[in-house]
């Protein structure tokens, strides 16, 4: 994923951000990743420092998380941040089974800078979910992942 896909849409969710009621209440990336550290540091190719958090929760929990990103207003130019999130899962889970898997982007939305993605995956009658929060800042990415 790169940072100007993000820029992009984050550019184009502010233009439509102060008119549209929000519904849903989004994680935000970056406090929670401050408040509990992050599992990796990348750099993008700018030298942006990119913060990773990932965390496995109950079943339950990512239903109600799915009921917040339904809630959420959308735009479909959040469509190629979400795609790239998926393609990143599909490589990742591929790399970790070696198994081939489908993956979908279901849901979408955004709340201020925050971009939200659900996945699901599924191998078999499998089907797991995956929650992808972005956020963009002026010095910093923050990417927090959340899945059954």
């Amino acid at each position: 994923m790169t940072r100007s896909c993000i820029r992009t849409a984050l550019i184009a969710i502010a233009l439509v951000a102060s008119t549209c009621p929000v519904f849903g209440q989004a994680i935000d990336p970056e406090a929670r990743i401050k408040a509990d550290g992050y599992q990796s540091l990348n750099h993008g190719s700018d030298g942006t420092p990119w913060y990773t958090l990932g965390e496995t929760v109950p079943q339950e929990r990512i239903k109600e998380l799915e009921v917040q990103v339904a809630r959420l207003p959308k735009d479909e130019r959040l469509l190629s941040v979400c795609n790239l999130a998926r393609g990143g899962a599909k490589a990742k889970l591929i790399e970790q089974s070696g198994l081939a898997y489908d993956v979908a982007v279901t849901d979408y939305g955004y709340e201020g800078r925050t971009i939200v993605c659900v996945l699901k995956f599924m191998l078999g009658s499998t089907i797991g979910t995956q929650i992808a929060y972005f956020k963009e800042t002026e010095s910093a990415v923050y990417l927090y992942f959340i899945k059954s």
